[in-house]
């Protein structure tokens, strides 16, 4: 029985897609549904701080806070009411660590758009889950 679903969220259409289906699933199954978003520094962002003087975590924090707010209309609009999470680290392994710590039945991904060269695989955080899940997931295209 599915009664806890993770859906992994970020600012991107097929995030959003995810978390709309995460959030139907949850009401059809009275399921419980966190929605989890992983805040990642890049390199990029710690120079660009840097040379700014200003943090950009504090910005990219509120830009999540921002996605999560959505994402719990998105459930709400589904008949569901969604935990809001915010992780720290490489998103792949967080998102594998709080399915596990939270004991999640399912985990539900956005599939990254595809590239003109990209393969019949999905690529990135998408592959990092399916391939070292312990629980079910759903690619969600």
């Amino acid at each position: 029985m599915i009664s806890k679903i993770l859906v992994a969220v970020e600012d991107s259409a097929p995030a959003l897609r995810a978390a709309l289906v995460a959030g139907e699933l949850g009401a059809g199954l009275g399921a419980t549904v966190r929605a989890l978003t992983v805040l990642q520094d890049g390199v990029l962002s710690t120079r660009i701080s840097e040379v700014s003087g200003r943090p950009a975590a504090a910005g990219r924090r509120q830009a999540m806070t921002g996605v999560l707010a959505h994402v719990a209309r998105l459930t709400a609009g589904a008949g569901a009411r969604a935990e809001l999470c915010e992780r720290e680290g490489a998103p792949g392994p967080v998102i594998l660590a709080e399915a596990a710590r939270w004991e999640a039945d399912l985990v539900v991904v956005g599939r990254p758009a595809r590239t003109a060269v990209a393969g019949p695989v999905p690529g990135g955080v998408a592959a990092h889950v399916l391939e070292f899940a312990e629980v079910p997931v759903l690619l969600v295209p």
